[in-house]
Parts: C-alpha cells; sequence; structure tokens
C-alpha cells in the first residue's frame, strides 16, 4: 500500500525483510515507509504523524499483537455558553436522546462581551441551566469547555483561553490590559538550568490564573446543579505545564493535544483512548473526525471522509463535535454516518470512572451511571466569584459590608434611645399625674 502523495517522508532502508507501506519520491522511484523484519520487528520511518496517525497505528497495533476491538463513537454538542440558543440546543438533546444516544455537553460557564468587557454568568439565564439540567438527565454529560473561552477582550467561543493566540506562547498574565511579556526562547540562554530559572516566575502567573479559570468553571456549574465529569481545552491550546495543572482538577480531557511548548498550531491525537505521559495522567478522549464545517461547500465532506477512514481501521475512537446553533439540517444526517461504522458503540461519560473536584468540591462516577457530588461553596463565595474579581475590590466589598454593619448599628442605637426617652416621659408623667 502506498502513501499519500505531497508529503514530507523519511524512509527505512538497509533493512532485510518485506515494506508494508511504500511511497514515490519525486524522481518517481519506490521508497519504503513501514518495513517488517523476517523476525517480525517492525521499523516505521517519520513523516506527518497528524495526516497518517491512522496507518502508524495501524501498524503498531499489529505489532503489538493487539486486536481492533469496538469502535467508540461520540459527539459533543459544542461552545454553550449562557449567550447559546437554548432552544436550538434543547431541539439537539431531544433528539439524541430519543436515538438513545449518550451525548457530551461542553460547556462555558461565563460569555464576555469583548467590546464592553461584561460577563453574562450561566446563573443569570435561568432558562438555559434547566435545559442543560434536563439534558444531563436525558443522558448528556457535561465537560468544562474553559470559564470563559476568551482571552484578554476576545469573544466568548472565540479566543483562546488558556494560551496567549497574539504571542503565540504561553499565558504570561491575567490581567487583560497587560501587553504580552514576550518570552525568550531557550537557545538564548547558556544552559537549560538558565532558561528554566527564566521561565519560573510566568510559570507561576501562569499556574495562578489557569488554576482560578478551572476553580470557577467546576465550582460555577456544580452550585448550577450541573456536574462536569471532564475537560476540553478551548481551541485544543495549552501548554505542557497547563496540561499538568489540569490533571489536578480532572482525570479526563477531551479533543485534540497541543504538541509543542512553543506554538499552537501543531496539534493531534492518536485514535484510540490513551493517557499520553505529557497529560499527567489524564486519559485523552480524542477528536478524530472533525466537524460540521458551514464555510464549506459540503459542511458534511469532511466528516464523512474521515468516518470512512475509521472504517477501515477499524477499533479506535470516531469522536466528533457539533454547534448546536445550526439546528437541526445536518444533524441526523451525522448521527447516520457515524452509525454505520461497524462494531461500534456510543460513549456514556457517566459510565466510566472519572474525578473532577477542587478545594471545595467532588464529582465522581463510579462506573454504574451515577454521580457522587460533595459541594462546600457557600453563598458568600458565589457572590464574590460572581461580582468581584479581584482583591482589591473583595476588600472594598467587606468594607461597604462593615461600613453598612455600623449604620444599621447607630440606626437601632438612635430607635433605642428614642424609645427609651419616650418611656422615661410616659413615666414621669404618671408620677405627676
Amino acid at each position: 500500500m502506498s502513501l499519500e502523495s505531497g508529503l514530507n517522508v523519511l524512509s527505512v532502508s538497509g533493512l532485510k525483510g518485506t515494506a508494508l507501506y511504500t511511497f514515490k519520491a519525486d524522481d518517481g522511484t519506490i521508497h519504503s515507509f513501514i518495513w517488517k523484519t523476517k523476525k517480525g520487528n517492525v521499523y516505521i520511518g517519520l513523516t506527518n504523524l497528524l495526516n497518517d496517525n491512522l496507518i502508524v497505528a495501524k501498524q503498531l497495533r499489529e505489532a503489538f499483537g493487539e486486536k481492533a476491538g469496538t469502535t467508540l463513537l461520540y459527539l459533543r454538542l459544542e461552545d454553550i455558553s449562557p449567550m447559546s440558543d437554548e432552544k436550538l440546543l434543547l431541539q439537539a438533546g431531544i433528539y439524541l436522546h430519543k436515538r438513545h444516544i449518550p451525548f457530551i455537553l461542553a460547556v462555558i460557564p461565563v460569555y464576555l462581551n469583548p467590546e464592553t468587557g461584561d460577563k453574562v454568568y450561566l446563573s443569570d439565564q435561568p432558562k438555559m441551566v434547566k435545559v442543560l439540567k434536563k439534558l444531563q438527565s436525558m443522558g448528556g454529560s457535561i465537560i468544562v469547555h474553559g470559564y470563559t473561552h476568551a482571552y484578554r477582550y476576545s469573544e466568548t467561543g472565540e479566543g483562546f483561553e488558556f494560551w496567549d493566540a497574539k504571542a503565540d506562547q504561553p499565558i504570561t498574565s491575567g490581567n487583560a490590559e497587560d501587553p504580552p511579556s514576550i518570552l525568550e526562547k531557550e537557545q538564548d540562554f547558556p544552559n537549560e538550568q538558565a532558561y528554566h530559572s527564566y521561565l519560573e516566575p510566568f510559570r507561576e502567573k501562569e499556574e495562578t490564573y489557569t488554576k482560578q479559570k478551572l476553580t470557577r468553571a467546576i465550582e460555577d456549574l456544580t452550585s448550577s446543579g450541573l456536574y462536569p465529569l471532564a475537560f476540553e481545552a478551548p481551541h485544543y491550546t495549552m501548554s505542557e505545564y497547563g496540561y499538568q495543572i489540569a490533571s489536578q482538577y480532572f482525570t479526563s480531557i477531551f479533543g485534540q493535544v497541543q504538541l509543542s511548548s512553543t506554538t499552537w498550531k501543531t496539534s493531534g491525537a492518536p485514535p484510540f483512548v490513551t493517557a499520553p505521559s505529557m497529560l499527567h495522567g489524564m486519559t485523552l478522549y480524542p477528536e478524530t473526525i472533525g466537524f460540521v464545517d458551514t464555510s464549506k461547500q459540503n459542511p458534511l465532506g469532511e466528516m464523512e471522509e474521515h468516518i470512512s477512514q475509521m472504517i477501515d481501521f477499524e477499533g479506535g475512537v470516531a469522536g466528533g463535535f457539533y454547534h448546536p446553533y445550526l439546528g437541526m439540517k445536518y444533524l441526523p444526517e451525522l448521527v447516520d454516518q457515524m452509525e454505520r461504522i461497524p462494531d461500534s458503540e456510543w460513549l456514556d461519560l457517566k459510565k466510566t470512572k472519572q474525578t473532577v473536584k477542587t478545594d471545595k468540591v467532588e464529582i465522581h462516577t463510579s462506573g454504574d451511571g451515577t454521580i457522587q457530588v460533595k459541594n462546600g461553596v457557600s453563598a458568600i463565595d458565589e457572590f464574590f466569584d460572581h461580582h468581584r474579581q479581584t482583591p482589591l475590590e473583595k476588600a472594598l466589598w467587606i468594607l461597604s459590608a462593615v461600613v453598612l454593619l455600623f449604620v444599621i448599628m447607630f440606626v437601632s442605637y438612635t430607635f433605642y434611645l428614642r424609645a427609651t426617652l419616650k418611656k422615661r416621659i410616659f413615666k414621669e408623667r404618671r408620677s405627676l399625674g
């Protein structure tokens, strides 16, 4: 079998055995890409693994003697924010429920207006919360899709929340008004230790920013009766240190993985459920078939092509996403296409073992379809998180509360004095009778 044309490939040579895959060079000569020796050893050349990972994965599976198994299907209803159309979301969820399909709800708890900086919280939209709770009870599993899905003044659903896309580097400041601190390159330092020492204060800022976002996302959803079971990084972008931080909150992540620490433009995922070391213990449920792209002449075309590839691959994961604002125009056909994959089953995240936690919230699934929740978030915590973000603003609110308390005490004491004075005057009048 031959590779597709237009790829950069390093061949395998100098071995005795059989070529399993070949490619044709520009001069017309045939070279081997994957080679199996007489002893059963398999050698794989180098190519763009993001395009041809199915070829490599298939050969690795055979080399390790693993059977294909059942193909796992999943479909995410994507970019659900407080400003989404709850009617269209409900329509899509009910349709999937009627077809007995468990589904994923990728929820963004806060909508950020890029022009004004104003925020709309999910708790401010009771109709949306009601719809999400209903869908959660109908087979939907909530996952955290960022907190605002925005960084600086980008719009929710468009921004790269855990990566500075403008500077194409990790987050260096949580303040939207701060210009990005352009990070120096490793080659600019005499040794690795000096470079890591330089990065340390920036990593501390990234850690503070990321922990705050993930904590608020989990706790906001939980306080609304919505129980997230996993994480999806906005636009699949995050530094490896960001993944390490996220692993303290989630046991699973959906989508693809950013493969570089220096740019967001390289991402990918294997076609299996895996737990790569760079995710620090998190299980990856890969996105492998894409999404309905209405900018294309055939919006379902690329998804159909990827689904066909998964049929040929056998086993693995056929995971994709759908934007509810598209209505029902493409959803039935997409589901039909996914279900034509033989020997497949739909992922029910509630029937897997998951843990999501913060210092105040713990959410567990043990695999039987039920969710156990411990919520220690107080009403005061919610108020401050929703209405004031900085320590200074919190201090001003506390000061205001203290002043208000003194005013109430002063007014109460004034009424007390007046009441006491009236009683004394009344007694004096009676004694003079």
